[in-house]
């Protein structure tokens, strides 16, 4: 809806979105960043007639992007080493 929906859908998803990845909630925020959000997101930002539509875009590529930094790399060629915790 973000992408090909009509102005009003698009509003909408993008409110709904921004509901659901704006509670602590790192892995609603990855599958939205995973299904592709980001990239409709941007151009919305960046197109939209409605200047509070474009800043909750905006909030929400934020949210979405700090999530995708977050996730851990691929482990290939690293050593892990164990830590032990005293208690």
């Amino acid at each position: 809806m973000v992408e090909s929906g009509s102005p009003r859908q698009k509003e909408m998803a993008t409110l709904c979105l921004l509901h659901v990845c704006a509670e602590d909630s790192s892995a609603y925020r990855t599958m939205v960043a995973r299904e592709g959000a980001i990239p409709p997101l941007v151009a919305l930002s960046q197109s939209s007639a409605r200047p509070k539509l474009r800043a909750k875009a905006e909030v929400l590529i934020a949210l979405l992007r700090q999530t995708t930094s977050l996730r851990p790399r691929s482990s290939v060629g690293c050593v892990h080493t164990p830590v032990e915790l005293s208690h």
